[in-house]
């Protein structure tokens, strides 16, 4: 039987939170969530990125939150974006440098009118779902 292309894993949002508040400082996606939380430990302090900075300040890894998991790998960068969006529309001071809003070329090659609807109706739906002050689904 021959092997075909691997099948992209699914993804997870996430949030790295403050220790003492809490409160979202960063926004991102990965397929292996906890290996995701130790690099970005591992890489604390160092490069120019505010994550890195502010990572570098804590005494210890921080806590973090799954947002939306399960999301489609070519749907990755706009769930990103959306929860980006969603959170400093909210108020909190995200470190992330862009939104995610970057569109995945897989995703933007079968991009639709209608699948960009459906996805803007799938979004809208998960942040009816979601009041004010709370951060986890």
């Amino acid at each position: 039987m021959p092997r075909g292309k691997p099948v992209p894993r699914p993804v997870t949002i996430y949030a790295l939170t403050d220790p003492d508040t809490g409160r979202p400082r960063y926004v991102g996606h990965t397929t292996r969530l906890v290996d995701r939380v130790g690099s970005h430990w591992s890489t604390r302090g160092r490069g120019c990125r505010p994550v890195s900075t502010w990572l570098g300040s804590l005494s210890g890894p921080p806590p973090y939150v799954v947002l939306e998991a399960g999301v489609a790998f070519e749907e990755r960068y706009e769930a990103e974006a959306f929860w980006t969006l969603l959170l400093r529309q909210r108020g909190e001071k995200l470190l992330n440098l862009s939104v995610g809003a970057q569109i995945s070329p897989e995703h933007a090659a079968k991009a639709t009118a209608a699948g960009r609807r459906a996805l803007a109706a799938k979004r809208q739906r998960q942040r009816d779902l979601h009041h004010a002050g709370e951060v986890t689904p």
